[in-house]
């Protein structure tokens, strides 16, 4: 973002400008309005033009917060979307979205003294591209600066005062949430921008509650004009052209109270009568009533009395074009529930028969005189009265009417069930079954099959109980007895025969209670097995036996490279279904999390280690990093991915051990510089010398590093020797030298005394037994020329200081 420019405060003589200007500060118009003087008005000087510019750019500063421009209407016509955008329904956002290009207005004055002012216009580029000003003849404006909010105005003060404002504001693509379909009817929207409409409509037999038309109002977070209205069920009201439609009780405990008064009148076309068929009906014996009339008027004549009729369950024909249907109750014990469907249809054709809880074919989708209809239940229900006629006919083309009346669908009490799958329902399903039932109902398969039984609805009256016999019979083995609420769970019978008994005594009902049951039966294998499950892709499998009886368990594993998606253990349990769906093998596209590094962080590429993902290691300061810093997950064909190198370590670091340097007469190995804690050098002597001093010394860690020893040193091999020979003389008497020192005096004097003992016993023998001197001590007698050759060449025997000759004779 650019830095704006200095701005120099305005010289006093504009002060009395700004007075003069004042006639002709006001709101500028936008694009689409006219921006021209009008014809014999007076043009405003440029001054007062420039200070009712820079006034209109103060303004546009707080355009953005205040949600409209300064001049325009209060609704004022801010960015929309270009005509034809698709709305990506209902999940668009409530908030207001900053667009991508911005909104900028470009006031640039044109020509000198004298000329009109130029209307700013509110332009709305695409997204991507930037709106440049609108340059003028005289002098091109200056180029926007970056999108956002930046403001940069540049102000030059000449002798016809020309004022240049360029102002830049963030664009906003403004839009209304979708909203919420209410229950029992829908929802159309023309547009979610301000402006655009949502209409709400109610299914048959609802009122709609609030306003049927909400508007998307402009602002800095656009919204609706009011909240969603909502599809009541409507106490009476009357029904014009009715075609096909419902009349539905009120909800209990409404805006009319627990007492109900409700009257609907319903109308069809001329020439056409009314079927209204009662789907759910549910009245207080006591303080409902519910009474139907061939007609339009209170005084029409009853043709459906709740008090002295039943239930029409084949429904009723009106005798003219209207029905009048009246609903009272006076604070109901029981929860009050009606629902009558009504169809129009037309006099020289028959109306449209309706089965609940069935299917109706026909021959003829008009219903002409002629036409066939079919009925047929569904699971759990029987037609009522049991047997043909299923099927009726439309007769008498001059007054069409059915041949027969429409058979009804009804959960019995009781029956004999043969097939393979079915469902077993409490009487009267979904109605509330009455006291003083005793249903018994058999369900019978194939000889080398038995019966699954599942319970998925369960809800009886305390005292009721529904009990299930092993086999054909009440007198068959108690499989199990429920009573009350039960959760859903399943039941197998040994044999191929299942008998269920339902006892529910009489007497007044609990009120709520009571709703009944759902029970749906299939048939599955007579063995004592689990169904048989393939091994998975990649992958095998172990079972503890060799037939899948219960209690076996699968153990499933994969192959490298692949990961298990499921449960890997599966147990065939006694109802001989698996615990759990059989898994799969997946490939493994992840590495094994490496892990962190003590005294040390990391950075990931990807979350999840994906191949080709990196992981990049880092020390914390005062500690080097010991091994790969980036390691990279790639895959391999057999097996799971794997890292490029092990994780590295972070090391306390130390200064390193300088070069203590070479011995005079020697070297060393791995030569170098500076050596780092733990690394060892090792010394050697040239030829002839001998090492004084340890071998190899090691760094040891530390602040500083220091090495283990001193350098050794390397002299000449003999003088060495004689130096020890002396020091170890010296020290015979040192204490810490006895042991090393009795060994070089006994090394020294033994041969001496060998030497002595010698020759004693040679004088000894020449002298005693021979009577011979050997050598010959008189004063006259001289030595003779020794003629003998000698046997040694008189070596040297060196002992401390004390020298001897030894001559051979």
């Amino acid at each position: 973002m650019g830095t704006p420019r200095a701005q120099h405060p305005p010289p006093p003589q504009l002060l009395f400008l700004f007075l003069l200007s004042c006639p002709w500060i006001q709101g500028l118009p936008l694009k689409e309005e006219e921006a021209l003087p009008e014809p014999g008005s007076e043009t405003p000087t440029v001054a007062s033009e420039a200070l009712a510019e820079l006034l209109h750019g103060a303004l546009l500063r707080k355009g953005p917060e205040m949600g409209y421009l300064p001049g325009s209407d209060p609704d004022p016509t801010l960015a929309t979307p270009p005509v034809g955008q698709t709305i990506a329904a209902p999940f668009l956002p409530r908030a207001t979205e900053p667009g991508t290009g911005p909104l900028t207005t470009a006031v640039t004055p044109k020509g000198g003294r004298g000329a009109g002012p130029t209307a700013p216009e509110l332009l709305t580029p695409p997204p991507g591209t930037t709106a440049p000003p609108l340059p003028g003849p005289a002098s091109p404006g200056p180029p926007l600066g970056p999108e956002g909010g930046e403001e940069e105005t540049t102000t030059t003060i000449i002798t016809t005062t020309t004022v240049t404002t360029t102002v830049t504001s963030p664009a906003y693509l403004l839009s209304c949430g979708f909203p919420p379909q209410p229950a029992h009817g829908d929802v159309s929207v023309t547009d979610l921008h301000p402006g655009g409409t949502a209409t709400f409509h109610c299914d048959s037999g609802y009122q709609l509650q609030g306003e049927e038309t909400l508007v998307c109002l402009n602002g800095t977070r656009p919204a609706w004009s009011s909240e969603p209205p909502s599809c009541m069920a409507s106490c009476g009201g009357t029904i014009h052209n009715a075609t096909l439609g419902r009349i539905v009780s009120p909800e209990p405990g409404g805006a009319a109270g627990p007492n109900l008064t409700c009257r609907w009148v319903i109308e069809a076309a001329e020439g056409r009568r009314l079927h209204l068929h009662f789907e759910r009906v549910s009245l207080d014996e006591d303080n409902d009533r519910l009474m139907v009339r061939s007609g339009g008027s209170p005084l029409s004549p009853v043709i459906y009395d709740s008090d002295m009729d039943d239930v029409p369950e084949r429904g009723l024909i009106s005798d003219a074009q209207s029905l009048y249907v009246e609903l009272l109750s006076e604070t109901p014990a029981n929860p009050l529930l009606l629902s009558l469907r009504f169809e129009a249809f037309e006099e020289d054709r028959c109306f449209a028969p309706f089965l609940a809880h069935g299917n109706v074919t026909t021959t003829d989708p008009e219903y002409r005189p002629g036409a066939l209809a079919t009925f047929s239940c569904l699971p759990g229900y029987a037609l009522e009265p049991p047997g043909p006629p299923n099927v009726i006919e439309c007769v008498d083309p001059t007054e069409p009417h059915w041949n027969d009346t429409e058979p009804a669908c009804k959960a019995m009490c009781g029956g004999e069930l043969s097939e393979p799958a079915g469902v077993v329902l409490s009487p009267d399903w979904p109605q509330s079954y009455s006291p003083g039932q005793d249903c018994v109902w058999g369900l019978h398969v194939q000889e080398e099959k038995r019966i699954l039984l599942q319970v998925e609805i369960l809800n009886v009256r305390e005292g009721d109980m529904l009990t299930l016999f092993d086999g054909d019979g009440p007198s068959a083995r108690v499989l199990a007895q429920l009573r009350g609420p039960q959760p859903r769970r399943r039941l197998l019978s040994s044999g191929s025969d299942l008998t269920l008994q339902f006892q529910a005594p009489p007497g007044p009902p609990n009120p709520g209670l009571g709703q009944g049951f759902v029970l749906h039966f299939k048939e599955v294998p007579r063995n004592d097995t689990c169904p048989e499950l393939p091994p998975p892709e990649w992958g095998w499998r172990t079972a503890s036996h060799g037939d899948l009886i219960r209690g076996t368990v699968l153990t499933y594993q994969c192959e490298p490279g692949y990961e298990l998606l499921g449960s890997d253990i599966l147990t065939c349990q006694w109802d001989l279904s698996w615990s759990a769906a059989p898994p799969a093998c997946q490939k493994i596209m992840t590495c094994a999390d490496p892990g962190e590094i003590t005294n040390g962080h990391r950075t990931t590429s990807d979350a999840g280690f994906p191949v080709g993902s990196h992981v990049q290691y880092r020390c914390l300061p005062g500690y080097s990093l010991e091994g790969a810093a980036v390691l990279t997950c790639y895959s391999r064909d057999t097996g799971t991915p794997k890292w490029s190198d092990r994780v590295p370590k972070c090391a306390l670091k130390y200064e390193p051990c300088l070069n203590p340097g070479v011995p005079e007469n020697g070297y060393q190995t791995l030569y170098k510089h500076h050596y780092q804690a733990g690394e060892s050098l090792r010394f050697f002597c040239y030829e002839g010398f001998e090492l004084i001093g340890e071998v190899t010394i090691t760094c040891v860690p530390g602040h500083p590093s220091q090495w283990t020893s001193q350098p050794p040193l390397c002299k000449v091999a003999f003088e060495e020797l004689l130096d020890n020979r002396k020091l170890e003389v010296t020290q015979t008497t040192d204490p810490s030298r006895q042991l090393e020192g009795g060994n070089l005096a006994l090394a020294i004097l033994l041969p001496l005394g060998l030497v002595i003992i010698l020759g004693s016993g040679v004088y000894i023998y020449y002298t005693k037994l021979q009577g011979k001197s050997l050598f010959g001590f008189s004063g006259s007698h001289s030595y003779s020329p020794i003629t003998v050759e000698s046997d040694f060449s008189n070596p040297l025997y060196e002992a401390g200081d004390t020298r001897e000759y030894e001559v051979s004779i």
